[in-house]
């Protein structure tokens, strides 16, 4: 009696113990008993302190937490699975920078998965400013704080609007939720 290990990238096989002899024609099949999934989180600036990338959730599985880069602008993870359908979820963490989408099925059974790529959530907030008098034009500077307590200087540009010079609109753009 053998025992027959393969070895491949990116696929796991258990052992098979197989009886061979001068007329054995044909080995077993081998199925991997794992395969791997990565993925990458991308990051729209740098990690800030105390900020984490959150915990990735295997439906039927492990958890696993992603490796940050050296500059904290992405992240990578690799982990081992069935060869099946999984569904991977981001947990949610008060301290976690927000990623889309938040939920992916997986479909392992014809390979391995090199590229689930998890971005990070940014918002647009638009407001509408309501003056005594005429509205200024120019740009509107805000202090958005967070409740980490860090802050960021958004500018944007006030749109007066025509039909009623006491209102003005603004947009910021790639806020990150908190």
């Amino acid at each position: 009696e053998h025992t027959l290990e393969v070895k491949a990238p990116k696929l796991r096989f258990k052992p098979v113990k197989v009886q061979m002899s001068l007329s054995t024609e044909k080995l077993p099949s081998f199925i991997p008993a794992e395969v791997e999934l990565c993925g990458h989180f991308r990051l729209a600036s740098s990690l800030k302190s105390g900020a984490r990338i959150p915990t990735i959730e295997v439906g039927s599985g492990p958890s696993v937490e992603a490796t940050v880069s050296e500059v904290g602008k992405s992240a990578d993870f690799c982990v081992f699975l069935s060869p099946a359908k999984h569904t991977i979820r981001l947990a949610k963490s008060s301290n976690s920078v927000r990623f889309a989408p938040t939920t992916v099925n997986v479909d392992l059974t014809s390979g391995t998965v090199e590229d689930l790529v998890f971005t990070q959530f940014l918002a647009t907030v638009k407001g509408e400013l309501i003056c005594a008098e005429i509205c200024p034009t120019g740009e509107l500077a805000v202090n958005l704080v967070s409740p980490d307590e860090s802050d960021m200087q958004m500018v944007a540009k006030l749109e007066s609007d025509k039909k009623d010079p006491k209102r003005a609109t603004f947009t910021f753009n790639s806020v990150s939720p908190g």
